[in-house]
């Protein structure tokens, strides 16, 4: 199995395990209904077939084909791209809003992954980032469960995480824990 397509074999039962904290993500991401909305590593779609109700269009660009077929079949105003977050199949300044949930500490480059993301969005976008703390006793925990069922993945505590944004002249405008393991940020451009 490669890196790529490590989340095939979870498809069929990710819904059912993965629970996304949806009105913590709908606040932050607040969107509107001319927004175009990239969902990075977006999987089965559980945020998109929300956004799909208030944005202009809702994009899902994920590398696994199980799990972008279980996106297709919850929303068809879902559009779906297979494809990487290193190199986002999308023009520079697409997006007023990208979103990575759960997905940054999967890419197999993530600091190349945010600076595509980065590209992708209007100079005024937003970009909300969600992740797992790997400082947290259940992050922890859940690191070695990840470990042992081989899923990769490079985990950055919210302090880390604000300074490599920092470092690409991004700046936290939000930040909120949405459960005891994870948390929610937004940034914005400061340049």
């Amino acid at each position: 199995m490669t890196f790529r397509d490590q989340f095939s074999r979870f498809a069929h039962f990710y819904d059912f395990i993965i629970k996304n904290p949806i009105e913590d993500i709908l606040e932050l991401i607040d969107p509107q209904k001319n927004d175009i909305i990239l969902d990075l590593g977006g999987g089965t779609g559980q945020v998109a077939k929300h956004l799909v109700k208030y944005a202009k269009e809702t994009v899902i660009v994920d590398p696994s084909v199980s799990m972008i077929e279980k996106a297709n079949k919850k929303s068809t105003k879902i559009k779906t791209t297979l494809g990487v977050a290193e190199k986002i199949p999308y023009p520079d300044n697409y997006f007023d809003k990208v979103l990575i949930y759960d997905a940054l500490h999967h890419m197999q480059e993530p600091i190349t992954g945010l600076k595509e993301a980065i590209r992708v969005l209007k100079p005024d976008g937003k970009l909300i980032i969600g992740e797992i703390d790997p400082r947290s006793i259940g992050g922890k925990l859940l690191l070695l469960f990840e470990k042992v069922f081989y899923i990769y993945g490079t985990y950055y505590s919210p302090f880390e995480l604000t300074k490599i944004l920092k470092e690409m002249n991004w700046r936290i405008t939000n930040y909120r824990k949405t459960s005891p393991i994870t948390y929610l940020g937004t940034f914005s451009n400061h340049k």
